[in-house]
C-alpha cells in the first residue's frame, strides 16, 4: 500500500501503524504529539513522537517478556495520555488491544467479565492509581499491569517483532445483544486503509490541529481523535469526556485557544453547547480556525446543526464546517462522510411515504421530514441498499439495507463464526457479488449522497452509545418479581431532538390487584441505569398477553412504540375495590365484638366525665392527673387497637375513630393524648417492632402502664422531615449510638419513645436513610430538656429530648434499616385521622354549647337563635360537621374492608376536621361575646387546644400545598374518588380545573416568580381537592343513609367545591396585590417609626423568646434552600452555576449539615430529572430515579458550582444514595471552610507580626 502521509513519508513499505511510530520517533522525535487537558483547560502532560516511542517500547518490552504475540490484553484507563502509550506498546509488542471502559466505583461488571470471557484476555493494564479499585471489583484471576509505574525505570531496548498488514491491531467490541457484546477484529490494514479514507475528505495537513473530548474505547475516539492526528503528524489536544459534559464550554475553550483545525462528536453534545453555554459567554470565543466538525455516531438532526452554527456565528463559526459521517465499527470506522467545504445536503421527504419505505421528495411542511445527508465514499468502499428479505438490490427513491465493501470493513467478530457469516459474508441474490457487510442500517442514495433513514436491527443509539433492546430487556424482565417473562419491549422515541428511550412491561395477571406501580418504576429506573447507565424516559404497564409479538413469539418492537405514540397500549392501574357500607352489627363476629367493647366504653367515658375530669383544672394545673391515665388504661383506650393477645381490645378503625370524637367533645387535651399514644406511639411498636419488643411492650401500652412518644421534630425539621439532623452512627455490630434532639414529641411522660434519625455509614450502604428505633426512658445518655410552655393542650407536658450518645440495637428496630418513612407514614396517616375525628367532635360540643346559650339569650329582636345571622351559623357549621363526618366513616369503612386508602385522603381529614373545629371554637367565643372570653365559661379553652390542630402533624398550608401538588402529578386522589367512591365526574372535574389553576397561576406570574405562582396554584387546588372529597363522600354515605341531614350536606359540600372553584378560576383578592417579599419587608420594619421594635427580655429557660422572634437572632445563618422540603420542592430553577476561567471560583457556602445537601439534591433531581419531589427518600440510590452517567456528571458539576469545592465526576458512582453523598459533602464543605478560616487567620498573625517593623514613612508612602 502506497501512503501519502507527508514529503518524507511515502513509502510503500508501510503496512502497519508500528512503521509510522518508528519514523516519526526517528525524524520528528521533538514534535508534540499529545497534549492532556487536565479539566479541559489546563496542560497537565505533553508527549512529544521520541517520548511516545520511548514509553510505549518500554511498555512493549514488559509485555514481550510475559506473553506471546497475538495474545489479547484489556485496557482499562482513565482519561490521560497512559492510554495511549499503553495502546502503542501493544502494537509494538503485537498483542492484541482491547479497550474497554474504566468501570466506576459500584458498578456492575456484567459487560467487562463478559469481555474477558469471550476475549481470554492475559492481561488488564491500567494506572497504579486504578488496579487496587479494579482488584478489587473484577473478581477474576487475571493478572495486573500498571504500565505508568514502568516509565522511567530502565532505558527501553527495541526488540522489533514482525508486524504485517493482516496482523490483528485491537479488538473494538460492540454494544453486543442479550448480554454477550462481540469483538469486531481490525487489522492494520483496515486501520491505515480507513486512516486515509478519513484524511482524503477533510483535507488535513501538518499544520492541522486536532481537540478530542471523545472516549478513547469508542472507535469514533480512538480512530479519528487520537490515531488519525498521529497518522498525519499533527498535534492533538485531548481531555476527557467527563470534562465535557460538566463544562461544554471547555471544549470550544480549547478550540479557540490552540486554534484547533478538526474535531468530532455526537449530534447530542452540539445540542448540549446550545443548552449550556450562555450567550454572554460568546464573546471570548474565537471559532474561525475551526474547518471540519464531524457529526456522527447517531442521527444527525438538521434542527441542531442549523440552530448550532446561528448561535455560535458571531465567534467565527461557519455552517460549511459540519460533515456529518456515517460509519460503525464493523467498517472500523467511516464509511461515508460529507467532504471539507462541501454543504450537508438537506432534502424532504413525505412521511407516509417513508414509512413505507418509499421515498417521494417533497417541500417542507408538517407532513414531510427532513433528512440530512451523510456524504459519500472515498477509495475503494462500494456502498449498495439492498432488500433486507430478499437480498436483492433495491431501485432507486427505494428505502433499504445498507450494504457495505471494502478494505475498511473488518475481518469478523472474534471467536463468533455465525454472527461473523451472517453479518460479514452477506452475497446479493440477483447478481450473486460479495461479500458484503450488512450493517442493519436502513437507507437511500440520491445524487451520490448517503441518507439515512432508520435502522432494520433493533439497535438503538442514545446519546451516541449503542445499546441492543434485548439487553435492556432482559434487565428489566428479572428486576422486579411481577413482571411477566418475555414480556419486556425497549424502543426509543423522539423528544426534544434526542433519542429516548421507552419500555412497555406485562405485569402478571396474579399482581394485578396488589401492583405498586412506583415501588416498579423505582426498581426499573435502578436496574437499568445500574447495567445499562441510562436513564428511563417513559415506562407503560400493561395488562398479561398483551405485547405486540409475531406468529413465532417475538417482541414486534416497532408496533409497540406506534401503539405507545398513539396512546393505544392496555394500560392497567393498581385496582381499587368499590366501597360497600358498613358492615351491620349482624355481619361478623370481630364486628359485634369491636362494637360492644365500643358501646361500653362510650357509655362509662360519659359517666366518667361527668363525675372525675375537670378540664379547667388540667388546664390551668398544666398536667393530666395520674389517676385519669391510669384509669384510661384500665378501660383499654390507651391501646385500643393492640390484638387482644397482647392486652389490648382490638378495635376496628371505625370504632377506634367513635371513641376519638367522643374524647374530643369531652376534652381536647385528653382527646390529643389518647389518640397520639394510639397512633404515634403504638402503631410503630405494633407493625414493625420485632416480636421481642411487642411481647414486653405491648402489654404495657394496652394498659396505660406506660405511655409512648413520637420523636420526629426538630428545631429545624418539622413538616420538612429531610431537614431532621439526628443521626445514629454505627457503634459495632448492629449498635449505633443516636445523636441530637428532638422537640414537640407528644408527652414527656411517656417510658418510651419512637425516635426517628438518619443512619449514617451503614454496613450495608442500600441501607442508609432514615430509620426508626424504640428508646426507653432511663437510657443512658438520654436527657429531657425544659419544659415548653404552650398555649393550649396544656395538661400534655412538652419536653424537649437530647440524644447524646444513647446506644441502641437492632432489636430496637421499628421496620428496616433506612426505611424509617414506612412506619413513620403509617403512623402519621392514622394521627391525622385522629385529628380529622377530634374535629367533628369538638365541632359537636361547640354546637351544643352555641345553641344551648342562643337558645337562652334575649337580644333586641328576640332570642338570639331566631337571628338570621345565627342561623346561617348553623347551617354553615352543621353542614360541614355532618360532611367531616361523612368522610371519616368512609376512610374508615374503607381501611376496615382492607381497601387501600392514599394519604392524600388522610391529609384532607386533618386539614379539613382541624379549619372547622377552629371555625367552630371561634363561633362559639363570638357567639358568647364577653361571657366567651371568660376563662370559666370553657370557650377560650377550646379555643386554644384547637388552635394547635391546625399546626400539628403538619401545618395546614403546608398540607394544601402537598396535596395540591399530589392532585396535579398524579391520580392517587382521583382514583380513590373514582374506584373506591364512584365519583367519577367529581374526579375528571376536579383534575381538569386543577390544570387551569395551573395554567391561570402560572400566566398571571404571580409575585413575579414562578415558584411562588405554583406554590399558589398548588395551595388552590389542595383547598380545591378538600371539597371534592367531601362531596364525593357525602353522597357516598347519602346514598346508604338517606335523610335531611345528609342531603344539606351534601348540599352544603357541593357549594363549598362550587365557590372554590370559581374562586380558583377567577383569582382571590389576595392575587390582586401579590406584593413581593422586598415590599413586604419594607413596610413592616417602616414601623419601627411610629412603635419602635421592643423586644422584652424576661429570665428563665422556660420564657425565653423563639430566636426566630428575637430583634437579634442568634441562630446561624442557613443557606436559602436548605429550607426547602424535598416533599415540598416548588419548580424553582436552579442556577447553572458555570464559571470561566477568568471569573473566580464561587466563594464557600456556609456551615452545612447533611439535612441541608438533601434539600438541595432533592430540588436537583426535581429540577433535572422530573423527579416527582413526593416520592424522593433520601435513602433511596440515585439510580432509583434513572440518573444516566450524562447526568451524573452534569450534577457533579452543579455541586461544585454549588458548593465552590471540588468534585470528581464519578461522585455518584462513590456515594450512591441521596444521604451518603450528602453526608460526604457536608463534611467536605465544612473542612473546606474550617481550612479558609485557618489560613485567613494565619495571614491576619503574618500581618500583625509585620506591622511593628513598617515605619510611619512607609506606611505613609504605601497609602500616598
Amino acid at each position: 500500500m502506497t501512503l501519502c502521509l507527508d514529503t518524507k513519508l511515502n513509502l510503500s513499505e508501510i503496512s502497519s501503524l508500528v512503521d509510522i511510530i518508528r519514523y516519526r520517533a526517528q525524524y520528528q522525535p521533538q514534535k508534540t504529539a499529545y497534549t492532556f487537558l487536565v479539566d479541559g483547560e489546563t496542560e497537565e502532560k505533553r508527549l512529544t513522537y521520541g517520548e511516545l516511542f520511548l514509553e510505549a517500547q518500554t511498555i512493549a518490552n514488559s509485555l514481550q517478556s510475559i506473553l506471546l504475540p497475538g495474545e489479547r490484553v484489556l485496557l482499562a484507563y482513565p482519561s490521560g495520555l497512559e492510554f495511549i502509550t499503553g495502546f502503542f506498546g501493544c502494537l509494538l509488542a503485537g498483542v492484541v488491544a482491547i479497550p474497554v471502559n474504566l468501570p466506576k466505583k459500584n458498578q456492575k461488571m456484567a459487560r467487562l467479565t463478559s469481555i474477558l470471557n469471550n476475549s481470554q484476555a492475559s492481561l488488564l493494564l491500567s494506572t497504579q492509581s486504578e488496579l487496587d479499585q479494579l482488584k478489587r471489583q473484577l473478581d477474576r484471576d487475571i493478572p495486573f499491569l500498571a504500565t505508568d509505574s514502568l516509565i522511567g525505570k530502565s532505558l527501553a531496548e527495541d526488540h522489533p517483532t514482525q508486524i504485517k498488514a493482516e496482523t490483528l491491531a485491537f479488538l473494538q467490541y460492540t454494544s453486543g445483544s442479550t448480554g454477550t457484546p462481540k469483538g469486531v477484529m481490525v487489522n492494520h490494514e483496515n486501520l491505515l486503509t480507513n486512516l486515509q479514507d478519513l484524511d482524503l475528505g477533510w483535507e488535513h495537513d501538518e499544520k492541522s490541529v486536532m481537540v478530542t473530548w471523545l472516549p478513547t474505547f469508542h472507535d469514533m475516539g480512538l480512530i479519528y481523535g487520537i490515531l488519525l492526528p498521529f497518522y498525519r503528524g499533527f498535534p492533538c489536544y485531548l481531555m476527557s469526556p467527563v470534562s465535557f459534559l460538566q463544562r461544554p464550554l471547555g471544549w470550544l475553550n480549547a478550540i479557540s485557544k490552540y486554534r484547533a483545525t478538526h474535531t468530532a462528536a455526537p449530534n447530542f453534545a452540539y445540542k448540549r453547547c446550545l443548552d449550556k453555554i450562555k450567550e454572554e459567554q460568546l464573546a471570548d470565543l474565537d471559532l474561525s480556525s475551526w474547518k471540519v466538525a464531524l457529526n456522527g455516531a447517531e442521527t444527525v438532526r438538521m434542527e441542531i446543526l442549523s440552530e448550532f452554527a446561528r448561535k455560535f456565528a458571531p465567534c467565527g463559526f461557519e455552517f460549511a464546517a459540519f460533515c456529518p459521517g456515517y460509519g460503525l465499527a464493523e467498517a472500523t470506522l467511516k464509511v461515508a462522510a460529507v467532504r471539507k467545504n462541501q454543504v450537508p445536503q438537506i432534502c424532504w421527504v413525505e412521511k407516509a411515504a417513508l414509512n413505507r419505505h418509499q421515498i417521494v421528495f417533497t417541500e417542507k411542511s408538517p407532513n414531510s421530514q427532513s433528512l440530512v445527508s451523510c456524504g459519500q465514499t472515498e477509495i475503494d468502499t462500494e456502498i449498495v441498499i439492498v432488500n433486507p428479505e430478499t437480498c436483492q438490490r433495491c431501485p432507486s427513491q427505494q428505502v433499504g439495507e445498507i450494504w457495505v465493501k471494502g478494505k475498511t470493513v473488518a475481518q469478523g467478530y472474534w471467536q463468533h463464526p455465525e454472527a461473523t457469516e451472517k453479518t460479514f459474508q452477506a452475497v446479493i441474490a440477483d447478481t450473486g457479488q460479495g461479500f458484503y457487510l450488512r450493517t442493519g442500517d436502513l437507507g437511500f442514495i440520491h445524487q451520490g449522497q448517503l441518507y439515512i433513514t432508520g435502522r432494520l436491527k433493533d439497535l438503538m443509539i442514545i446519546r451516541g452509545g449503542n445499546y441492543y433492546p434485548q439487553d435492556i430487556e432482559q434487565t428489566v424482565e428479572q428486576c422486579y418479581p411481577d413482571f411477566c417473562p418475555s414480556g419486556t419491549a425497549a424502543f426509543t422515541v423522539e423528544i426534544e431532538a434526542e433519542e429516548k428511550l421507552v419500555l412497555v412491561q406485562e405485569v402478571e395477571r396474579t399482581a394485578i390487584r396488589r401492583f405498586n406501580q412506583q415501588k416498579a418504576l423505582e426498581a426499573v429506573r435502578r436496574a437499568v441505569f445500574q447495567e445499562h447507565e441510562l436513564q428511563v424516559y417513559d415506562i407503560a404497564f400493561i395488562k398479561p398477553a398483551s405485547l405486540s409479538k409475531t406468529s413465532s413469539g417475538k417482541i414486534q418492537r416497532h408496533a409497540c412504540r406506534q401503539q405507545y405514540l398513539n396512546q393505544q397500549l392496555p394500560l392497567i392501574s393498581s385496582p381499587m375495590p368499590t366501597l360497600t357500607p358498613p358492615l351491620s352489627s349482624h355481619q361478623a363476629d370481630s364486628k359485634t365484638a369491636s362494637q360492644e367493647k365500643t358501646e361500653q366504653i362510650l357509655t362509662w367515658l360519659r359517666d366518667y366525665a361527668k363525675t372525675r375530669i375537670n378540664s379547667h383544672l388540667i388546664d390551668d394545673r398544666r398536667c393530666v392527673p395520674p389517676y385519669i391515665v391510669m384509669d384510661f388504661g384500665n378501660q383499654g383506650l390507651m391501646g385500643m387497637q393492640i390484638p387482644e393477645e397482647y392486652g389490648g381490645i382490638a378495635l376496628n378503625n371505625r370504632n377506634f375513630l367513635q371513641v376519638m370524637e367522643q374524647l374530643a367533645a369531652i376534652d381536647l387535651t385528653l382527646a390529643t393524648m389518647v389518640s397520639l399514644n394510639n397512633s404515634l406511639g403504638i402503631r410503630p411498636l405494633l407493625n414493625y417492632g420485632t416480636i421481642s419488643l411487642k411481647q414486653e411492650l405491648l402489654p404495657l401500652l394496652a394498659t396505660g402502664r406506660q405511655l409512648s412518644s413520637f420523636g420526629m421534630t426538630e428545631p429545624e425539621a418539622g413538616a420538612n422531615i429531610g431537614a431532621i439532623s439526628t443521626v445514629a452512627v454505627p457503634d459495632g455490630r448492629d449498635k449505633w449510638r443516636i445523636r441530637g434532639l428532638k422537640r414537640w414529641n407528644g408527652s414527656a411522660w411517656a417510658g418510651m419513645i419512637n425516635v426517628f434519625v438518619r443512619l449514617l455509614d451503614s454496613e450495608e450502604p442500600g441501607n442508609n436513610g432514615l430509620t426508626g428505633f424504640l428508646v426507653r426512658q432511663g437510657t443512658p445518655g438520654l436527657r429531657l430538656g425544659p419544659e415548653s410552655l404552650t398555649m393550649g393542650l396544656r395538661g400534655i407536658m412538652q419536653n424537649a429530648i437530647y440524644f447524646e450518645d444513647v446506644l441502641v440495637t437492632k432489636e430496637q428496630l421499628l421496620g428496616e434499616l433506612g426505611n424509617g418513612t414506612e412506619p413513620a407514614d403509617d403512623a402519621l396517616l392514622y394521627a391525622r385521622l385522629g385529628i380529622g375525628m377530634m374535629g367533628v367532635g369538638g365541632m359537636k360540643r361547640c354546637l351544643q354549647l352555641m345553641l344551648r346559650y342562643a337558645s337562652r339569650r334575649s337580644i333586641a329582636t328576640g332570642k338570639l337563635l331566631e337571628s338570621p345571622i345565627t342561623l346561617a351559623r348553623f347551617d354553615h357549621l352543621t353542614g360541614a360537621t355532618v360532611a367531616l363526618s361523612s368522610l371519616l366513616k368512609c376512610i374508615t369503612t374503607a381501611l376496615d374492608q382492607k381497601v387501600a386508602v392514599p394519604r392524600e385522603m388522610a391529609v384532607i381529614a386533618k386539614i379539613t376536621g382541624a379549619d372547622y373545629l377552629w371555625e367552630a371554637a371561634d363561633s362559639l367565643v363570638q357567639m358568647l361575646g364577653g361571657r366567651g372570653y371568660m376563662e370559666t365559661n370553657l370557650a377560650p379553652q377550646i379555643l386554644r387546644d384547637a388552635r394547635v390542630l391546625r399546626i400539628g402533624e403538619g401545618p395546614n398550608e403546608s398540607l394544601k400545598i402537598f396535596l395540591g401538588k399530589s392532585i396535579t402529578h398524579t391520580d392517587k386522589l382521583g382514583e380513590f374518588l373514582t374506584k373506591v367512591l364512584e365519583a367519577p365526574e367529581i374526579a375528571l372535574q376536579l383534575h381538569t380545573t386543577a390544570q387551569s389553576i395551573n395554567q391561570r397561576c402560572l400566566q398571571s406570574n404571580l409575585w413575579g416568580d414562578r415558584s411562588a405562582a405554583l406554590a399558589w396554584a398548588y395551595s388552590l387546588i389542595g383547598e380545591l381537592g378538600c371539597y371534592a372529597a367531601l362531596v364525593a363522600t357525602t353522597a357516598k354515605i347519602a346514598q346508604i343513609h338517606p335523610g335531611e341531614k345528609y342531603s344539606h350536606a351534601l348540599a352544603w359540600s357541593q357549594l363549598q367545591f362550587d365557590l372554590s372553584v370559581q374562586k380558583a378560576l377567577r383569582g382571590t383578592p389576595e392575587e390582586n396585590f401579590a406584593s413581593s417579599v422586598a415590599t413586604i419587608r419594607d413596610r413592616i420594619l417602616d414601623y419601627t417609626q411610629s412603635i419602635d421594635d421592643i423586644e422584652q427580655r424576661l429570665e428563665g429557660s422556660d420564657y425565653q423568646l423563639d430566636e426566630l422572634l428575637m430583634l437579634e437572632p442568634e441562630a446561624k445563618q442557613t443557606h436559602p434552600q436548605a429550607e426547602t422540603s424535598l416533599v415540598e420542592i416548588a419548580s424553582q430553577p436552579l442556577q447553572d452555576g458555570v464559571n470561566s476561567p477568568s471569573s473566580p471560583k464561587k466563594s464557600l457556602l456556609s456551615q452545612q449539615t447533611p439535612e441541608k445537601v438533601e434539600t438541595w439534591l432533592g430540588n436537583w433531581l426535581h429540577q433535572k430529572l422530573k423527579v416527582n419531589p413526593a416520592t424522593i427518600q433520601t435513602s433511596q440510590s440515585f439510580a432509583d430515579f434513572g440518573l444516566d452517567s450524562i447526568f451524573a456528571v452534569e450534577l457533579a458539576q452543579d455541586i461544585a458550582d454549588w458548593s465552590g469545592i471540588p468534585v470528581e465526576a464519578t461522585i455518584v458512582w462513590n456515594y450512591p444514595t441521596i444521604d451518603s453523598l450528602a453526608e460526604y459533602l457536608a463534611n467536605q464543605i465544612n473542612q473546606s471552610n474550617t481550612a479558609a478560616e485557618s489560613a485567613n487567620n494565619r495571614e491576619k498573625s503574618e500581618i500583625l507580626a509585620v506591622l511593628p517593623q513598617i515605619s510611619e514613612e512607609e506606611i505613609s508612602a504605601f497609602f500616598s
